[in-house]
């Protein structure tokens, strides 16, 4: 994280590792994280706390989050087995 004003040193937000940020409009930041063999998106507070899981569909590539904040969109696997497509992940859970 930094300010794009350059006025500070990016800093790491503390334990998460991931990669796709989105920033929300209410300061959480959503991320592609590695549980074993699958991306899944999680979401965190900037100063790393309140990690959370936001969905059990694997995400290979997040892509934007709507102006609201409750939508991830994601090219993303509906299951292990299908192939990718674009879905809508709520971002407070649930079916996209």
């Amino acid at each position: 994280m930094a300010p794009i004003d350059r006025r500070s040193p990016p800093r790491q937000i503390p334990n998460v590792e991931g990669d796709g940020p989105l920033f929300a409009p209410a300061g959480d930041v959503y991320f592609r994280g590695r549980e074993g063999s699958y991306g899944f998106e999680y979401r965190v507070r900037a100063d790393g706390t309140g990690l959370r899981k936001v969905s059990d569909h694997p995400v290979i590539e997040p892509e934007a989050i709507s102006p609201d904040g409750r939508w991830i969109v994601a090219y993303a696997r509906p299951s292990e087995e299908q192939t990718g497509m674009m879905l809508a992940l709520p971002s407070g859970g649930g079916p996209p």
